[in-house]
Formats: C-alpha cells, sequence, structure tokens
C-alpha cells in the first residue's frame, strides 16, 4: 500500500503497565502486530515508543512537541479504566493532544478503547475523557477478549494499520502545503513578531494571565481552609476513634458537613484552572512554533522577551506548586477508608487537584520550550 515518501511514522504507545500484566502481555502484543501489520502493508517500518522512562521516549517527545508538523508522530493511548486515572497517563495526552490541535493535526491523537470506561463523552466534567470522546477512536473492548491468532482480531489489527497510514499521508499533503501560522492567516506570504496575528495572540494571552494567576492563589487560599477545618476536627476524630465506629461516625459526618462547601469549591476551582490552560495553550503553542522557527538574526524584540519572561514566570509558578499539589492529593487519598460520610467532599478535593495536575506535562513544555527560545544553544 502506498506510503508517502516523505514519511517516517513514529508512535507514543501510551498505557498502564499493569493493564499489560493483567493482560499477560496482550497490550504490547497488540503493538508488535500493529508495528509489523505496518510493515507488512506498506514495505517500511513504523517505530512505536512504548517504556516513557527511557531516553529515547523523552528525546522523541522533546522533538514532537516543538514541531508536530516535521515528522508524522502518533499518540497511540490504550485506554481502560487504569489509563484514565494514571496521573502520567493523563498529563500525557492532555500535553499531545493539546500540541497537535495547536498544530492543525489532532488526528494524530489515535485512541484505543481497550476496556469501556464509564461517562467517556463530550459532555463529561472528565477533559481526558472529552478529549478521547472528540476522536475517532478505535473500540477493542470485544475483541481483547477473543484469540490473538482468531480473523477477527488480525482484520481489526490490519484496520488499524490502515488508519494509521491514511492518517500519514494525509499529513504528509499537508506539509507539502506552504504552512502559515494560524496567527496570520490574513497575511500567508509573510509572517514576522509585529504582524496583527502575532500580538493578537500575545494580547490575548497578557488578557488571560491575570485570571489565571488569581485561580492559582485561589487554590491555595482553599488547601489552607481545608487544612484548618481539618486540624479543627482531628482532635475530635481520634477522641471518636477511641470511643468505637458510631461516635466516629458522627464526628465523621460533621467534618464532611463543615469541608464539604470548600470542597466543591476547591474542585470547581481546579477545573477553572484547568480550562484556563487550554484556552491559553493554542495561541501559546503557535507562538512558541514561530518564534522557534525564526531565522531572525536580530533576535528577540524587546517586547516579545518582556512577554516570554512574564509567561515563565506565572508557568515556573504552576509547575513549582504542583509537588504541593500532589503532596496534597496523597494524603487527601489516605483518608478515603476512614468513613463513607467523608469520601463526597474528599472526592471532589481529589478531582480539584486532579485537573490542576492534568496540565503539568504542558506547562513544563511550555516552560522548556520558552527557556530554549530565550537562551538559545
Amino acid at each position: 500500500m502506498y506510503l508517502a515518501e516523505t514519511e517516517l511514522p513514529a508512535g507514543f504507545w501510551s498505557y498502564a503497565h499493569k493493564d499489560d500484566v493483567a493482560e499477560d502481555g496482550r497490550i504490547l502484543r497488540l503493538c508488535e502486530r500493529i508495528k509489523n501489520e505496518f510493515s507488512l502493508l506498506t514495505g517500511r517500518d513504523i517505530e512505536f515508543f512504548v517504556d516513557r522512562e527511557a531516553i529515547a521516549w523523552g528525546d522523541k517527545w522533546r522533538a514532537t512537541i516543538d514541531d508536530a508538523l516535521t515528522e508524522t508522530t502518533f499518540f497511540v493511548p490504550i485506554v481502560t479504566p487504569r489509563f484514565v486515572a494514571s496521573d502520567e497517563c493523563r498529563r500525557e495526552l492532555v500535553a499531545f493532544s493539546e500540541n497537535s490541535k495547536a498544530r492543525g493535526v489532532p488526528e494524530l491523537l489515535f485512541p484505543v478503547l481497550y476496556v469501556a470506561v464509564d461517562d467517556l463523552s463530550e459532555e463529561s466534567n472528565d477533559e481526558v475523557k472529552v478529549a478521547i470522546a472528540r476522536t475517532q477512536y478505535v473500540s477493542f473492548t470485544e475483541l481483547r477478549l477473543i484469540a490473538e491468532d482468531s480473523s477477527e482480531y488480525r482484520m481489526k489489527v490490519n484496520e488499524m494499520a490502515l488508519r494509521l497510514i491514511s492518517i500519514a499521508n494525509q499529513i504528509a499533503s499537508k506539509a507539502e502545503e506552504p504552512l502559515v501560522s494560524s496567527l496570520n492567516k490574513e497575511n500567508q506570504d509573510s509572517f514576522d513578531e509585529d504582524s496583527p496575528g502575532f500580538l493578537d495572540a500575545m494580547g490575548s494571552i497578557e488578557g488571560q494571565i491575570p485570571e489565571w494567576n488569581e485561580t492559582i492563589d485561589k487554590l491555595g487560599e482553599l488547601i489552607t481552609q481545608i487544612g484548618e477545618i481539618t486540624h479543627e476536627y482531628a482532635p475530635e476524630l481520634s477522641r471518636a476513634a477511641e470511643r468505637g465506629s458510631v461516635a466516629q461516625i458522627v464526628v465523621a459526618d460533621k467534618y464532611s458537613k463543615a469541608i464539604q462547601p470548600v470542597a466543591e469549591e476547591f474542585r470547581s476551582t481546579g477545573s477553572k484552572y484547568m480550562d484556563q490552560a487550554l484556552a491559553i495553550s493554542e495561541n501559546l503553542i503557535a507562538i512558541l512554533d514561530e518564534l522557534t522557527n525564526s531565522t531572525s538574526e536580530s533576535g528577540l524584540e524587546a517586547g516579545t522577551r518582556e512577554f516570554l519572561f512574564g509567561i515563565l514566570g506565572v508557568v515556573d509558578a504552576g509547575v513549582g506548586s504542583a509537588s504541593e499539589i500532589q503532596e496534597f492529593q496523597h494524603s487527601v487519598r489516605k483518608n478515603f477508608g476512614i468513613s463513607r460520610a467523608i469520601r463526597k467532599p474528599l472526592k471532589a478535593i481529589d478531582q480539584g487537584a486532579q485537573y490542576y495536575l492534568d496540565s503539568l506535562d504542558l506547562l513544563t513544555d511550555w516552560q522548556r520550550r520558552i527557556q530554549e527560545i530565550l537562551e538559545p544553544k
């Protein structure tokens, strides 16, 4: 089957390792079967990176995030309940999804629904589920249960390989056209830092940053409030535990009612933070792409440099707060089993923290790219 000569496709095979163990290695074998089918159909190899801890994964990830149109690089998440619950898997998917959308190649996100996941729809409150639901994901929920050498299984592998080839050819045709930034569609002959599109994009982001900063500050305030309420009830919860389960349930119910409003506000604020990050993302990625690919020998203009330093300060603060949010989330999760009475507010707090952490890979990619633009090697 024809594959454009310019294409050297690759991909990230993103999965939860415990899922592969539970499946006796079937998830990684599926990856190998798709690779082999792709090679058989085209006479060319496709490389899938499967170990996110390996240096090769990190190098390819940086190259892909820096310029997704240089090569066709797929992101293939093997979607299961465990995948959707994994902090690392979620962050990778959000970062790749936002970058591929900003470059006009959302089809590079190629999810495989391996096990049914609740609330997988565009109306979900979970941004990861929304991102998956918006794609033409491959459903593998029934085929994973049949023999790997069955005709049905092999036909599905063939279908997936054909789709990857088709997408690679579509990307190749895009790459053959003049690549014009979404920031400067009105002037397709040239692009520079003074063009209206570029300045408008910077202005849009600068208008969004103060509110984003306020959201970050609000999250910190809510964490403090949650800590104060918990500290207030801790002695009473401890004494109640000594008196027996009935007393403990009564106090846990009081604690739950006291913390519930703050917990709900924390969840909604975490969701707001995520929404704001995604709103900033498309313009910022386009700006960073243009600056990365700029061949100007005069360097950055003062206004652009000031803008980047301003963004970097906010991003540094967001990344720096992540470890605190992560520790906070872990401490909350440890208390899930104390009483059913407190699970609802604790779940709300956990979700709010997760919204924040889901954007972490996106922010760290911005951080690295801005630093490289400001201090080129």
